[in-house]
């Protein structure tokens, strides 16, 4: 009797795995289709930008075909770790900066996809094929990847690139029978773009894009009087800042324009002639600045005055613009 069970038992295992390599056999039909060899990064304006707190979720459209389907055909897709060989953390490099980003199951970044050995349930793309025999399918699918937000590096026209990453598909279970039916590769880029900004901001606040504008108000003027406040430039392109001023570095009377006071104006520590009317470099700095941008103390100062300069509003507009360097 115990060797009457033994046997049956053998017989039955063995009947198991047969039928599982029998249904790999049948979905060896399986193929990708329309997958994209290159994934270029789009932001809000442009590729990457790096000051920019947003994360652009990419969508990444692809189908997986199978001729003839005459079981039900399980399949499920990996994605290899690329350059850095850690799935977990995938990089772009360009020279010696990198960008750190990642591709995903969902929009939602429910889990990274990993190569096979390393993934393990939900981490990989999976599908099924009913059994229609005698008929072709076709089943769209899709994957997400992103750059993280705020990677501060240098701008340039040569974009940051991963190795190639292979995408494989397999006909069968992740976790049971499974066997490689075809590949892929995608090379995922992205360009760092330029960019320089300019805030004025009163001493000691927080660089804001949407504050742009100062006002100086010295109240009754004297001789001397100081006032400052901060212009702020963020970049990864260097920069260069130039003033340009209204009435030739003078304060001039709103109703009796030859009434005048004049005034010296510098920028992190460096004095500017203003005097010409016309715009004149003030500073440059072939640099990168974090996000929170870098912060030039600006003092304008009251000069010389005669004492019987007419009663009434003085005023000057200076114009300051920023580029990159």
């Amino acid at each position: 009797m115990q060797l009457k069970f033994y046997a049956a038992a053998f017989l039955f295992l063995g009947a198991f795995c047969l039928q599982g390599r029998g249904a790999m056999a049948l979905c060896l039909g399986l193929r990708l289709q329309n997958v994209p060899a290159t994934l270029t990064y789009q932001g809000s304006s442009g590729e990457y930008a790096v000051y920019d707190p947003a994360e652009y979720m990419q969508t990444v459209n692809f189908q997986v075909i199978s001729p003839i389907t005459l079981v039900t055909c399980d399949y499920f897709i990996t994605l290899s770790a690329g350059g850095s060989g850690n799935a977990s953390q995938r990089v772009l490099t360009r020279g010696g900066d990198m960008l750190n980003y990642n591709a995903y199951t969902t929009a939602a970044k429910t889990a990274v996809i990993k190569p096979l050995g390393s993934a393990g349930a939900g981490e990989v793309i999976t599908g099924l094929f009913p059994a229609l025999i005698g008929i072709g399918q076709t089943q769209n699918k899709s994957f997400y990847w992103s750059i993280t937000p705020q990677q501060v590096v240098r701008a340039d026209t040569l974009r940051f690139q991963d190795t190639p990453v292979t995408m494989t598909l397999y006909a069968g279970l992740l976790l049971g029978l499974y066997q490689q039916v075809d590949t892929r590769t995608i090379t995922f880029q992205a360009r760092a773009e330029s960019s320089v900004d300019l805030s004025l901001v009163d001493s000691g606040g927080a660089f804001s894009v949407a504050d742009t504008a100062q006002t100086v108000d010295f109240g009754n003027l004297s001789a001397g009087q100081l006032r400052s406040y901060d212009t702020m430039v963020r970049t990864n392109d260097g920069y260069r800042i130039t003033l340009q001023s209204q009435n030739g570095q003078k304060l001039q009377h709103l109703t009796a324009p030859a009434q005048t006071v004049p005034y010296t104006i510098s920028i992190g520590g460096v004095a500017v002639d203003l005097s010409s009317g016309a715009a004149v470099q003030a500073l440059s700095a072939n640099t990168v600045t974090p996000a929170a941008g870098a912060r030039l103390q600006t003092d304008v100062t009251i000069g010389a005055m005669s004492g019987i300069e007419m009663p009434g509003t003085y005023r000057d507009v200076i114009t300051v613009t920023v580029s990159a360097q």
